[in-house]
């Protein structure tokens, strides 16, 4: 499944609607089981995620990335990423004392911008 990339005043964007347009006519045809295309979902977020985290570090020499928000509250998808990550090279990081949902984003918004001492 893919996606499309393009980069607009120096910011990478995914653009996911060929993957929901694959995703929606597997579905309508019943190409691929549910589990097949759960699984090729997943491995585009993460595929995404890596694309753009290596952008970001050739930018900031930065491979240290910390997974926050809602979306990693998915285990499966979390440790795709994560995984996908650390085999390119990443240090992956993750939330141990805040949630790891958007309230734990919010702490590490405010550490970002030195409103949290270290």
């Amino acid at each position: 499944m893919g996606y499309a990339v393009r980069k607009e005043d120096g910011i990478l964007l995914i653009d996911w609607k060929p993957m929901f347009c694959a995703l929606a006519d597997s579905c309508i045809n019943r190409r691929d089981s549910m589990q097949a295309l759960c699984w090729a979902f997943f491995r585009s977020m993460a595929r995404a995620g890596v694309e753009m985290a290596v952008y970001g570090a050739r930018r900031s020499r930065c491979r240290d990335i910390v997974l926050s928000g809602g979306l990693f509250k998915n285990e499966m998808l979390y440790q795709s990423i994560a995984d996908a990550l650390r085999d390119a090279g990443f240090r992956v990081f993750s939330p141990c004392e805040v949630p790891v949902d958007d309230a734990g984003l919010c702490v590490g918004q405010a550490y970002y911008a030195g409103g949290i001492p270290a």
